[in-house]
């Protein structure tokens, strides 16, 4: 049969018995998934059409050999559903879904020629290298002064976070009577749970438009967000110390969490616990974790830099960030009853005005003040139980289907869960989802805070399903997959980070603003930073400003060439060495191993068109490309091996 003919008839037998099937296409496999199975990849949009052509160009020299095979593959799979007279016979099903199956893992199995390795990209050369079990050895007794001209080698990653100023427990609220039993429980714990007789008509608000109504709170005065460029308290800290740089969780975390993956070669998260229900399920971080990220550094003149995340293109709907600084007020008051509907009427808020004061910014707030090396971090802390004498933080999880569809959460008032497992509507769902997303930045701000962990809340938007009090123990165990690996990592990301600031300050020591523009994703295990200064006036590349940007045309790029003079583009190479070997896999580490950190921060040419591209996607005027970041590696050992030898280090063996 022809190819054409094959096409069509793969179209048309189709059409009708595979009606609840799609076709899922991500770089290097094609497969048929059931209706149910594509729940999570509809939620990071992996789809076909004009989403695919959008998010990643495909190199044909490099993939065309799992086009074919998994071309292949498709066909005759649908092939044997058209001779499939009973589709709806439930054998018949379900040998199908398994021949499925077996052809979608030989389409990841296939490998290139060896003859035409040379034709490949690195991406290639890394699926073969990992095939080839070809490592990288770092040998430091071959390592001569001309070797690190361009690299720096650690190996100590045992400093910590100390406590420059602690939060005061008598001064830092507890969480309300009726939800501490959450914190000695295991799991998530539902309102009836925690409901006892007395308390069951607590159940419905007698004021129905209570649970939305926030026209009368004045969130944004009583929620002021106070950035490190504005904080008096941290930078009189900081100078006090000696500090050179200043920051709050809000605006390192994201660049820290950028800098680990890729020093981790993308290491996935780990689900172990889940049910059976998630056991195919993509373990991959959700794209918006590999969103580029940028921040400004404030000079005062004094040689100390503070850091502020650079103003985002705020959410169409913002009714999920007011929701949840209400319930976190309403969690820590004593007169707190238990109930499901939100009575935004009982939460007790003062509006309390600046005064000017250096301290009272805070509104009552307490905060841990940790320096590391050179920097000075504040994380706010924001509840103490009295029984284990811990620190903890409160957070509020919105259910899936209104993140997914926040433009109709009018639609979702009433939504609850009452399910513990499964895929869909379960709190387990819920859990998946921010093992995918959010833990890693709770890892990262729990450990500068010195919390222990987090009560976390599931809500609607005016119901509450149940509550859960998550370690930070368990959440680092589905982020790093150990606490060794999550204390290592983060010492490590910290010294690039500390290097990248020294950089971006020494390029530019006058005493204006420096925007950074940090990029995980652009290049496959390396990060693209871009570095400019901010001029007096209107900014041009502020979000406001940027979003009017078309992304190039001819009558900009004059004004651009010149633009070009004042930005600075560095990529950093990463490379970590688990006793002293090296894989494009992601790394695996256990506390016995023994780890090297061999990275380098050299200046490359710049594009400014590239550059306005990424400070697009990281400032949200742009959405993050659908699909492709399931598909995000290291860099391979023969790849890194070219690099390292294009810079004159000679301190490696490549071995079988």
């Amino acid at each position: 049969m022809a190819l054409s003919r094959v096409i069509r008839h793969f179209h048309f037998s189709t059409r009708s018995s595979c009606r609840e099937s799609f076709l899922a296409f991500d770089n290097s496999k094609c497969s048929l998934l059931n209706k149910s199975e594509r729940t999570e990849e509809r939620s990071e949009g992996l789809s076909t059409g004009q989403q695919e052509r959008n998010s990643v160009k495909l190199n044909a020299s490099r993939e065309i050999g799992y086009i074919l095979e998994a071309f292949r593959s498709a066909i005759d799979a649908a092939q044997e559903v058209s001779e499939c007279k009973q589709v709806d016979n439930t054998e018949i099903v379900n040998k199908q879904r398994q021949q499925f199956s077996r052809r979608r893992n030989e389409a990841q199995k296939f490998t290139f020629p060896k003859k035409s390795q040379l034709l490949y990209t690195s991406e290639s050369v890394n699926a073969v290298a990992a095939e080839e079990d070809v490592l990288l050895q770092l040998d430091l007794n071959r390592l001569k002064p001309s070797d690190l001209s361009s690299w720096k080698i650690l190996d100590d990653f045992s400093q910590q976070l100390e406590t420059v100023e602690a939060p005061n427990p008598e001064r830092t609220p507890r969480l309300a009577e009726p939800l501490r039993k959450v914190l000695q429980l295991d799991g998530v714990v539902r309102v009836e749970e925690l409901q006892d007789n007395s308390q069951s008509q607590l159940d419905l608000c007698t004021n129905e438009d209570a649970s939305t109504e926030r026209n009368s709170f004045s969130v944004e005065n009583f929620f002021k967000y106070v950035p490190a460029s504005k904080d008096h308290k941290l930078q009189r800290l900081a100078k006090s110390s000696n500090l050179r740089y200043t920051g709050s969780t809000s605006s390192v975390v994201p660049v820290l969490s950028s800098i680990y993956h890729v020093l981790s070669r993308y290491r996935r998260t780990t689900i172990d616990g889940l049910s059976g229900d998630f056991q195919n399920s993509t373990t991959a971080f959700t794209r918006y974790m590999l969103k580029p990220v940028t921040i400004i550094l404030y000079p005062d003149g004094s040689g100390l830099y503070n850091i502020d995340k650079a103003e985002e293109k705020p959410p169409k709907v913002g009714v999920l960030s007011d929701i949840g600084h209400l319930l976190e007020r309403l969690f820590t008051q004593e007169n707190m009853a238990v109930k499901k509907r939100i009575d935004l009427s009982s939460i007790d808020i003062s509006n309390v005005q600046d005064v000017g004061s250096e301290e009272r910014s805070y509104h009552n707030a307490e905060y841990r003040f940790a320096k590391f090396s050179n920097c000075l971090f504040r994380a706010q802390v924001d509840c103490y139980d009295p029984i284990t004498e811990k620190f903890f933080d409160v957070k509020t999880r919105a259910l899936a289907a209104i993140r997914y569809q926040i433009e109709r959460y009018e639609d979702y008032l009433e939504k609850e869960i009452t399910k513990r497992t499964g895929y869909e509507d379960s709190f387990e769902r819920e859990l998946y989802d921010m093992i995918r997303s959010v833990f890693i930045k709770y890892a990262l701000q729990f450990r500068i805070g010195g919390m222990s962990g987090a009560f976390v809340s599931f809500h609607s938007i005016g119901k509450v399903s149940g509550y859960q009090y998550i370690p930070l123990e368990e959440i680092e165990k589905y982020v790093f997959g150990n606490e060794a690996w999550a204390a290592k990592s983060f010492c490590m990301s910290m010294k690039i980070f500390e290097d990248l600031l020294d950089k971006a300050t020494n390029c530019f020591p006058s005493q204006n603003p420096i925007r950074i523009t940090i990029d995980p994703f652009s290049h496959t295990g390396v990060l693209d930073v871009y570095v400019t200064q901010v001029g007096e006036g209107v900014d041009l590349f502020e979000w406001r400003n940027i979003q009017e940007l078309p992304l190039w045309n001819k009558k900009m790029q004059e004004s651009m060439e010149k633009l070009s003079q004042n930005v600075k583009k560095f990529q950093i190479h990463v490379a970590t060495f688990v006793n002293s070997l090296y894989s494009g896999a992601p790394v695996n580490y256990t506390q016995d191993d023994q780890l090297h950190l061999l990275y380098s921060i050299r200046e490359v040419p710049v594009s400014v068109e590239d550059y306005i591209k990424v400070l697009r996607l990281s400032l949200g005027v742009e959405d993050m490309p659908q699909s492709c970041h399931f598909s995000v590696s290291g860099l391979s050992s023969t790849r890194l091996a070219e690099i390292l030898a294009s810079t004159s280090f000679q301190a490696f063996t490549l071995i079988k």
